[in-house]
């Protein structure tokens, strides 16, 4: 609750409640050891994410912004997670180039513009069985309406409905997009 307010009072967007459950009920079915989660924000998304990570597991965070890493590292320390939470503070692009190791979940809640870019550079990190998580995929709406989008809509919601059709397609992925908070996509990598 307190990170809710805190959200709030500041205009940090953060994911709603239904979603932060789904999240919270994803991670526990799949019991993750590796989490990796591109937009960090105040780890609001974290702390449900780690609800089903394994005593020996760890999520990896990336966050550009100061501000929110340092508000991140208060909240983990609170909760008193710290020590199986790692934030990378950096361009998310620029981190996931830079990235190495695998991981058996997946969390996208940053530019939205930019998933597609993420997702090309995070899927090879993404274990067999692993599950990718978007969210904010449906955009207010726009992504599933079948209208254009308002001119300073447009390119965001076409990049959207671009990535979406990606994860539908790919030839190596289970989706299901989910009309719970903003859209989330819910994908498993199959077995090869």
């Amino acid at each position: 609750q307190e990170m809710e307010n805190y959200a709030h009072q500041r205009y940090i967007p953060i994911i709603q409640k239904e979603s932060a459950q789904l999240l919270r009920v994803l991670s526990k079915i799949k019991c993750p050891i590796r989490i990796l989660e591109i937009g960090t924000a105040i780890g609001y998304s974290a702390l449900h994410l780690l609800e089903g990570l394994r005593p020996e597991g760890k999520l990896v965070t990336i966050e550009r912004e100061p501000d929110m890493t340092e508000a991140a590292w208060y909240f983990l320390q609170r909760a008193g997670v710290q020590d199986i939470v790692e934030i990378i503070e950096d361009d998310a692009l620029c981190a996931l180039q830079k990235l190495d190791g695998a991981y058996d979940m997946i969390f996208m809640d940053a530019a939205k513009g930019q998933y597609q870019e993420f997702f090309d550079l995070a899927f090879a990190h993404l274990e067999p069985g692993g599950i990718l998580i978007s969210d904010n995929v449906l955009y207010k709406g726009y992504v599933a309406d079948g209208e254009k989008a308002l001119h300073k809509r447009r390119t965001i919601v076409e990049r959207l409905r671009n990535y979406l059709d990606k994860l539908v397609r790919h030839p190596m992925l289970d989706t299901c997009v989910i009309p719970i908070g903003d859209g989330m996509a819910v994908s498993m990598k199959k077995w090869e």
